[in-house]
């Protein structure tokens, strides 16, 4: 599987309105540099950036680092703009609402997801790249992997924050996010109504290596309690108090499955748990940052 670690540039000297030569401000030149030692130690084996000013400049101190080129891919720009908006606030929550808008000139979201989506399929299977990416680009792909959830990662991601995905081919497997978003990080009650060991009700051949029940007062999308796998504890639970950690985003079901444990929690760890039931599904995993990003 590929893992790819998007990078937001840093911040923008918004004076500049010419959108392929706005450079860095100060503040973001510093973010730039910062991300260079944080990520140092990261096995990247190519460095990819957009090739607006901004996205080079965001990731040039971390290829100089590992050594690295960086290899401009104009799949990674940013959604290209009708020109400078005075509205631009609207302009963006119009296309969030409808996915295939774009003002003559411009490039709806669903294009910009495309582009992204291509170049994360085009990677070889071990590739483990860091990328110099935008904003709204890289939410469009979070949307991909967690519909309904796009619009309000965009308008959360800070400056120079990261986004993690993991792809095998063209199936998004894993997305670690910057900071937590919907459930993620809640604090919840779940009520175990299938213990650890116990058997499904309607497939007897499944045994449930894990606690699993719902969340009481909390619909899910198939308009039933919220469903959840509770992961750490070894033996059969009534209830569990616990934090959102991942959530599981089933692309071919109506509803999606939270994973509640009382720490952060890898995509590994979380898809090594559920497969004995995840596997017949389309799934996505999204945690947040917290987990140990380097294992998976």
């Amino acid at each position: 599987m590929a893992r790819i670690d998007f990078i937001r540039h840093g911040q923008p000297a918004v004076h500049e309105h010419d959108d392929a030569r706005r450079p860095l401000t100060p503040l973001g030149v510093a973010q730039a540099e910062h991300l260079a030692t944080v990520l140092a130690a990261t096995p990247y084996t190519a460095v990819y950036a957009s090739p607006l000013r901004r996205a080079v400049q965001t990731v040039t101190p971390l290829a100089a680092q590992l050594g690295l080129p960086v290899s401009q891919d104009s799949r990674l720009s940013e959604r290209r703009m009708p020109g400078w908006l005075a509205d631009f606030q609207g302009y963006a929550q119009r296309q969030w609402a409808d996915f295939d808008f774009a003002a003559p000139g411009g490039e709806t979201l669903r294009e910009t997801q495309a582009r992204y989506r291509a170049f994360a399929a085009a990677l070889a299977p071990s590739a483990v790249v860091a990328a110099g990416a935008h904003g709204t680009a890289m939410a469009t792909l979070l949307e991909a992997a967690w519909p309904g959830h796009g619009a309000a990662f965009w308008a959360a991601l800070p400056d120079a924050a990261m986004l993690r995905v993991v792809t095998q081919g063209q199936r998004l497997v894993a997305a670690v996010l910057p900071q937590a978003l919907g459930p993620l990080g809640r604090r919840v009650s779940v009520s175990v109504d299938r213990p650890l060991g116990s058997t499904h009700p309607r497939w007897p051949a499944l045994r449930y290596p894990v606690n699993y029940g719902y969340v009481a007062g909390t619909l899910g999308g198939d308009g039933q309690p919220q469903d959840a796998y509770v992961l750490g504890p070894k033996r059969p639970l009534e209830r569990y108090c616990g934090r959102v950690q991942a959530v599981i985003c089933r692309h071919d079901d109506r509803e999606a499955k939270w994973v509640v444990a009382a720490r952060p929690l890898t995509p590994a760890a979380v898809i090594a748990a559920v497969a004995f039931q995840e596997r017949y599904f389309d799934t996505t995993v999204i945690c947040y940052q917290g987990s140990d990003l380097d294992n998976f």
